[in-house]
């Protein structure tokens, strides 16, 4: 399990007690595959990938967010991979006059 992931966890299981106390709470999973086979090119190119995010609005105007997302991607017959992994964190107030502030933070990271 990679640092960032377990950082996901930790972060979601911090929301989870805010999420009883919400008025709305959202969240989703996508895992996706991908596979090609170009003519054009002597090789396939594979992919796999995992989003994963939560949101918790609580009825004071504040909402918590999170995300983590990894792709890996390899061709075939050759040494090259591409991966990747980024979280997001974020906070947001909505003001009662149609306005919001907020704060995002994110890390990426990344190998070619």
């Amino acid at each position: 399990m990679t640092s960032m992931f377990k950082v996901f966890l930790v972060t979601t299981s911090l929301l989870v007690p805010a999420a009883t106390s919400a008025q709305e709470f959202s969240g989703g999973v996508t895992l996706g595959f991908s596979q090609s086979d170009i003519d054009a090119i002597p090789f396939d190119v594979d992919g796999i990938s995992f989003d994963g995010r939560i949101a918790v609005e609580l009825g004071s105007g504040f909402t918590f967010g999170a995300r983590f997302n990894q792709f890996n991607m390899d061709v075939d017959s050759t040494p090259v991979s591409v991966d990747g992994q980024m979280i997001g964190l974020d906070l947001d107030y909505a003001f009662s006059a149609n306005g919001s502030v907020g704060c995002l933070r994110r890390e990426r990271r990344g190998r070619p």
